[in-house]
């Protein structure tokens, strides 16, 4: 290979990975859902240590039973859940456990990201209010008193009144105000539809 050709792949070498680097540069939407992670994350392990906490006092009592023919029994069956509520407590803290970010009606605001929940923080399916277009609905949560304006969300097949058995995840970017059926206006919170980094399709390097 001569100076000139080298220098020419060197070249391309660099460009591929400056596009690459370009290419996988995390968008703002996915910073404020990596925030959002942040603080799921801290909840649960909030929840975790209040569960650690309680399986240590089931333990304790179980250890200050009367005698009896089950005690020693029970006393395992303590160990086991409260060392099974401590490795859980651990994969959080080290991030070997997943967690999904998620809008619950009270946290419903502009700049919020996570997916559809409960005021238990428990993922919700949604139903299908209104079709706007190809790319746009308004849906409704499971459970919740308002609508959601989805800008961006994928609509073929879907239905009014119908429903996304899937998580559907989101960007809060404001409110919405827009004619209903009946001739009102009507203001909801709008969103970008969004697509976590876990239900992304990876891309095999090319061989």
């Amino acid at each position: 290979m001569s100076m000139f050709q080298a220098k020419r792949l060197a070249l391309a070498v660099a460009l591929t990975a400056a596009i690459l680097a370009v290419a996988e540069e995390p968008t703002p939407v996915d910073r404020a859902y990596a925030k959002a992670e942040q603080t799921e994350r801290a909840i649960e392990v909030m929840r975790l240590k209040k569960q650690v906490r309680q399986r240590e006092t089931n333990l304790r009592n179980a250890r200050r039973a009367k005698p009896s023919q089950r005690k020693g029994d029970y006393i395992r069956e303590q160990r086991r859940s409260l060392a099974d509520a401590q490795r859980q407590l651990a994969d959080m803290r080290a991030g070997r456990t997943v967690v999904y970010p998620k809008i619950a009606p009270s946290n419903m605001r502009a700049g919020a990201c996570g997916g559809f929940a409960n005021e238990a923080r428990q993922l919700r399916v949604v139903t299908v209010t209104q079709i706007v277009d190809a790319n746009t609905a308004i849906v409704t949560p499971y459970g919740w008193d308002a609508s959601v304006w989805v800008n961006g969300v994928p609509t073929t097949g879907l239905v009014d009144d119908g429903v996304i058995r899937q998580a559907m995840y989101v960007y809060v970017t404001g409110t919405r105000t827009y004619v209903t059926v009946l001739g009102s206006q009507r203001t909801i919170f709008e969103a970008d539809y969004y697509v976590p980094p876990h239900r992304r399709i990876k891309k095999k390097p090319a061989p």
